[in-house]
């Protein structure tokens, strides 16, 4: 049983179940086949649904990884831009399917095709609405197949909590026949060991899209994970740039605390990010070991953004 909040869900109740398999026990290095499955009912009316699992079969010859999630819930549109004054409420019902199939070409690295399946519709638009009366892409719903390839390079010493190491993943996708869009996305993850168990853990994102692009499928900056302090989409655009840094270390028994910081910015065009528009937020959070060999955590932060306001994340697993 879980008990979590995030600003955009408020308190979440349900269940979620991590299953792992360590092939070299004594390997802190070595993959873990993973699953996790979870569903979660929220104070706002949410219901969410998730299934994922990542397979390394043939002695990490390949690596497989399916996902699945099923929503219905109450969202907050706040434009397109990064200088938004206006949101308004609608809902969402949708299903997402994504899998990838990658062949090592070395260790740790995968590279191999990735399918992305989104389909979802939008309903109880505000009559006075954005969605409602702007033609905006993704306003009446979206049906979305995308192709492409993926690339992961995975060099962490640990699969939940990683002390040392990295994590790239490059993918490109194009999705749709007709109102089509090429989505470049790159994500890096670097963790330093200082001493003992303490950790200095970077992050950066780099989201593209080109194209015909549903909002929903844009790049969206805030959330519980990529600049915490920020609702989730309150800056979106077709390009997103972000980072962020976090230092963790042990407190006491099965406590540890950190330290974040985090910025970002989204723009219509990849070279026309405005710095002065820049989004940044800080704080800091406490965890606490549900599993102390692993480190499988639950989290506590506190951000506070660039405006001064405040903002309150309680979940299970690390942000990055």
């Amino acid at each position: 049983p879980i008990i979590a909040y995030t600003p955009e869900t408020s308190f979440m109740f349900g269940a979620t179940g991590i299953g792992y398999y360590n092939r070299e026990p004594k390997n802190r290095s070595s993959v873990q086949d993973t699953i996790q499955l979870s569903g979660i009912y929220t104070l706002k009316n949410q219901f969410m649904g998730m299934f994922r699992t990542d397979f390394y079969p043939v002695n990490e010859k390949i690596l497989t990884t399916l996902f699945f999630a099923a929503n219905k819930s109450p969202e907050v549109f706040f434009g397109i831009g990064d200088n938004n004054k206006k949101k308004e409420n609608y809902l969402k019902e949708d299903i997402k399917f994504k899998a990838f199939m990658g062949l090592a070409i070395n260790k740790g690295v995968y590279l191999g095709p990735v399918l992305d399946f989104w389909k979802m519709d939008v309903k109880k638009k505000e009559q006075q609405g954005m969605l409602e009366n702007w033609n905006i892409e993704g306003s009446k719903g979206i049906e979305k197949l995308g192709l492409g390839i993926r690339l992961l390079a995975d060099r962490r010493d640990g699969t939940f909590y990683p002390l040392s190491g990295s994590l790239t993943e490059i993918k490109v996708l194009r999705y749709g026949m007709e109102a089509s869009f090429i989505n470049f996305f790159i994500d890096h993850r670097h963790y330093f060991n200082v001493f003992k168990e303490h950790v200095l853990a970077f992050q950066f994102i780099y989201n593209i899209n080109a194209g015909v692009v549903p909002f929903q499928m844009m790049a969206p900056l805030g959330g519980e994970e990529m600049l915490r302090g920020y609702y989730k989409g309150s800056h979106l655009d077709k390009c997103m740039i972000a980072g962020q840094v976090e230092y963790r270390f042990p407190v006491y028994w099965r406590f540890e605390a950190t330290a974040f910081f985090a910025a970002g910015n989204v723009a219509m065009k990849p070279l026309s990010f405005n710095p002065e528009r820049t989004a940044f937020a800080g704080g800091a959070g406490l965890r606490l070991m549900l599993d102390k060999k692993e480190k499988i955590p639950v989290r506590f932060d506190v951000a506070v953004n660039r405006e001064g306001k405040f903002s309150y994340y309680l979940s299970i697993m690390q942000a990055f």
